[in-house]
Formats: structure tokens, sequence, C-alpha cells
């Protein structure tokens, strides 16, 4: 088996026959889907059902309702393929999503990382052609490749290793299983065409109200992060993107909830959030963000995080 692709549902009958149909259409055999439904209430599992019955590279498992990280962890134990990707049943892939995918493989078969969908105008894209795994660490570092669903992983770095989604974190587990990966990675590629189709959904976490909770998960995201900088440069552009992130959600959570010191006594709980928030040698512009904030015009920086 040389593919295992893993879909965790919940609750996904408006997009899991595109998604699965979109697989299908590739006309590829050597692949398994695992379906791993965390719990759906709606006829999530009646579509898939039905598309099984034609198509027996598809299985569906079912589980108690534990979350995305614990339904991935389910597919990654159920998996037999050389290598493992994640798709998100509200997406789709191309039709040449296997096909590129195994130029790469056959080219070279030492390759423990292919990521893809790569942005033209990211700072990976201008490595281009070369990609080491250097260039991976940038993509690490910079925030831009955390989602588990742009890389084709190889399945015994991820079994032999134990690697697993912490199904303790909501938010930003996608780059703890990301770091875990990249310490044993040392044949990356690069794939520049786009070969899978993300749909943005309207209900998703960045549309959603935001709970302190999170910050506990952004807390261990970041501090995790730092860890893995090799020089005190890096360190400043990891605690940069980690501020800017933080402070959105700074003037998100006081305006939801009304109350600027409670948010302040909430962010200050946690060492590593108050480390960034205290960081000396921020960017000019997150120093601008920052005393806007402080003397009480979070509400205009608000409106320039918006657009």
């Amino acid at each position: 088996m040389k593919y295992s692709i893993i879909i965790p549902v919940f609750n996904s009958e408006k997009h899991i026959e595109r998604c699965l149909l979109s697989i299908i259409a590739n006309n590829f055999d050597d692949y398994e889907v695992i379906i791993v439904d965390d719990g759906s209430i709606d006829r999530t599992a009646a579509l898939c059902e039905t598309i099984i019955r034609e198509h027996n590279t598809i299985k569906y498992v079912r589980k108690e309702n534990g979350g995305a990280s614990s339904a991935r962890n389910v597919g990654i134990k159920q998996s037999k393929g050389d290598y493992i990707l994640f798709v998100d049943s509200d997406d789709e892939v191309n039709q040449s999503y296997f096909k590129h995918l195994d130029k790469i493989l056959e080219a070279d078969k030492e390759t423990d990382m292919i990521l893809f969908n790569i942005d033209p105008e990211s700072t990976l894209a201008k490595t281009k052609p070369a990609f080491t795994k250097h260039e991976l660490y940038k993509a690490l570092i910079s925030y831009e490749y955390n989602a588990p669903w742009n890389k084709c992983y190889l399945g015994s770095i991820i079994r032999d290793q134990n690697i697993v989604f912490d199904e303790q974190v909501v938010f930003g587990e996608d780059l703890l299983f990301f770091i875990q990966y990249y310490a044993y990675v040392n044949h990356p590629h690069a794939l520049y065409e786009h070969i899978y189709i993300q749909h943005m959904n309207p209900e998703s976490i960045t549309n959603s109200k935001l709970k302190f909770d999170e910050l506990a998960d952004l807390d261990k995201v970041f501090r995790t992060l730092i860890e893995v900088c090799e020089t005190k440069e890096d360190e400043d552009i990891v605690i940069n993107k980690a501020f800017s992130i933080l402070l959105n959600r700074y003037v998100r959570l006081i305006d939801q909830v009304n109350d600027k010191h409670k948010v302040q006594d909430e962010f200050m709980k946690y060492q590593t959030v108050k480390a960034v928030f205290e960081y000396q040698n921020l960017s000019t512009v997150n120093q601008v963000k920052k005393t806007l904030v402080t003397i009480g015009l979070g509400g205009l920086l608000k409106k320039v995080l918006k657009g």
C-alpha cells in the first residue's frame, strides 16, 4: 500500500461526498482512504457508506467525539501506507494529486517529506528549485505551512517515532505535529503545484469566539517553536510573529468580554505568552501596535488588523 489518506469527519454531510469523489477521480489504485468519524449526528455515515459500497479502497471508522486530533491519531493507528496524507472533509484534491506525488517519490527514493501547495509569494518559493532541510526549517519558523494537509509524510517515521497529534491542544496542534516530524526529516522535497483545494469554512475556529483556554495552547506552541530556533535572529522572527498573533487575540478578547484587566490577567498567567508580550526586541511595526493598545487605542488597532 503506497498511500494512506486520513480524513477526520464530524457532521460533514455538506462536503464529504465532494471530498471523496475528488480522490476517486484520480483513477489511482494504490491507496487507502481512512475516514474517521468523530461522532457525527447528521447524514455523514450514510453518505460515506454509500460510496464505500462501490469503492473498496475506502474504509469508515467511527469513534466517540474527541476532536480532530484524536480522529487523526486513530487514522494513523489504522494506516498501512508507506506514506501518510491528511485531507480535511470540506476540501478536495485535484485530479493530478497522486501523479505529482509519485513523480517526486520515484525520482528520489529517499524522500521523507513533500511540502506542496507552496504560495508563489512566500519566502519559501524564492528558494526554488533548491529545497533542503534548512529551507524546511525556514518554512517551519515562518508559520506559513503549519497545516497537515499540505504535506506527504513517510509513514515509517510517524509510526516508529510515535508521532501523534496532541489531543490536549486545540489551537496549534498542527504546528506541534510538524515540529515533531521535522526532527527526523533528512530528504524533504518541495512541490510548487497546487494539488490540494482548500475551501474556507465560515464555521472555522478563526471565525468563532475566542476562549481564554486557548492561551494555554498558544503558550505551549510558542515555547516549543522557540526551542527549535537555531539562531537569535530566528528567535526574533518567531517571537515577533507570536506577538502579532497574541496581540490580535488580545484586542479581540477585550472587545468580547469588555474587561481589559481580566484579559491582561489571563495573558500574564502563561510564562511564554508573558515573555512574548514583554520582549525587548520587537519590530518597529509591533512596537507601534503595542503602543496603540497601551494608550487605549485598541479599537484603532482592530480596524488596522482587519484591514
